[in-house]
């Protein structure tokens, strides 16, 4: 499955016009500004809205917080954050900064006697649809680490395919055949009177969604077992059984 083939013409095996016998939605010779495009594009959009799927995971960010601003402007292409750890400090060590509420942050902050807000090392951290923002203003510019997960690059003729074509074609075929059968103003039950209609590839696409998630969740959570030290970033030595 990619890009080239669910927008081609109808009669090319794999198409989105094969698939729901109706030529009008990739008219010659097809591809980007055609209807079959719009459907893609809007499938992703679905996916991408609710997968959380380790593959959407880069390298991680590494950076420092500016002394006295209490916030960093994260990736462009950020989802969700995931993890975002102050990696060490002469006198603190590392500290793992907990995400919170805004509401929860905002009720915490502390002020000085001038009313400005005490700078000290953040403990926690809220987003908003521009910045991560600390609980405090950093007191100096703290080394951090953050990980995030990444909106993928739409599918296109200069990127004809991504994890989810790769490893999960069924998972994008529910999506743009539910999406397809709203185009063709088809009822719930069956696409032209023949075939599975959208109440069918919506029931099929939320399975093939959790399924995805769940085996992300599992390779991505099932190796925190064992004994875990933690050190000075934590507070006294101790272990910790996992699992």
């Amino acid at each position: 499955m990619d890009w080239v083939t669910l927008t081609a013409v109808k009669g090319t095996p794999g198409s989105i016009a094969d698939w729901i016998n109706d030529s009008r939605i990739a008219l010659s010779p097809g591809g980007a500004g055609t209807t079959a495009a719009l459907i893609v594009q809007e499938a992703e959009a679905l996916i991408y809205g609710k997968l959380r799927h380790w593959r959407m995971m880069p390298p991680p960010v590494t950076g420092s917080m500016v002394q006295g601003q209490q916030y960093i402007v994260p990736p462009s292409d950020m989802l969700e954050p995931d993890f975002f750890m102050i990696t060490a400090t002469a006198t603190y060590g590392k500290r793992v900064l907990r995400q919170r509420t805004m509401q929860n942050i905002l009720e915490s902050w502390q002020y000085d006697g001038n009313g400005n807000i005490v700078q000290q090392m953040p403990f926690a951290y809220w987003f908003d649809n521009t910045n991560l923002n600390f609980d405090s203003v950093p007191d100096q510019t703290y080394p951090y680490v953050f990980t995030y997960y990444q909106q993928p690059a739409p599918l296109s003729a200069s990127n004809t395919t991504n994890f989810v074509t790769q490893w999960y074609p069924r998972m994008m075929r529910c999506a743009i055949m539910m999406l397809a059968a709203e185009w063709l103003k088809d009822s719930g039950q069956t696409i032209q009177g023949v075939g599975p209609g959208k109440n069918y590839w919506s029931d099929q696409f939320d399975k093939e969604l959790a399924a995805a998630q769940m085996a992300s969740d599992r390779a991505k959570r099932a190796v925190e077992a064992g004994p875990i030290m933690y050190g000075a970033g934590e507070g006294s030595w101790y272990t910790q059984a996992l699992g």
